[in-house]
């Protein structure tokens, strides 16, 4: 605006960017509490909890962006705080000794961590990956398809291939059944498709 080759913050308007927070909400409801929030890390997400309630795992983005993001342990009520690795989307395997992430070491890629934050191998190309409640497989996606890791293995199969859907984009939201037999999806469709039976 004065034309001094420099951007000071009294020469545009803006909005300060609000920090996010991760709550904990009893089962009913009935109690949230807030057991996370960072000014130098106002994006937080992905939460995931270990299978004994007592560890959560997330990832914090600072101000310059998800390439820097850190994954978090946090205590169940929030008390301890430990960076674990760099990364984003962890998900505990049901044992607790290890999680899988998205990272872009090497390239956008799935890895499987041990709990510490020490790399144990990298999967594959692909993003969002969800560890299921059988501790099995991991299913994540790859481009706007959907893979399936075998644990045991060590082996990745196509589960949706990206043209067996009528998605443009698949979200970083997949989620295994209890029996960890059927994977739920977030979908973004073609702004004209529609699906068959809808008007």
């Amino acid at each position: 605006r004065n034309h001094d080759d420099r951007l000071t913050l009294d020469e545009f308007e803006f909005e300060q960017q609000k920090s996010y927070s991760l709550y904990r909400i009893s089962r009913g409801g009935e109690e949230v509490d807030e057991i996370y929030a960072s000014d130098q890390f106002p994006t937080i997400g992905s939460p995931s909890v270990s299978t004994d309630g007592r560890s959560i795992l997330c990832h914090v983005i600072p101000p310059g962006g998800e390439h820097k993001s850190l994954i978090i342990a946090l205590s169940a009520d929030g008390e301890e705080t430990r960076d674990v690795c760099s990364g984003l989307m962890p998900s505990w395997s049901p044992s607790g000794s290890r999680f899988t992430c998205s990272r872009y070491e090497g390239g956008a890629g799935v890895w499987i961590m041990r709990a510490d934050g020490n790399p144990e191998r990298r999967i594959d190309d692909g993003w969002e990956a969800q560890w299921s409640p059988d501790g099995k497989s991991i299913a994540y996606t790859n481009d706007t398809s959907i893979r399936i890791y075998d644990v045991a293995t060590g082996q990745s199969r196509v589960a949706l291939g990206k043209d067996d859907h009528p998605y443009r984009y698949i979200q970083p939201s997949l989620a295994w059944s209890p029996d960890s037999q059927q994977i739920a999806l977030l979908g973004n469709l073609d702004r004209h498709h529609r699906l068959p039976g809808r008007g």
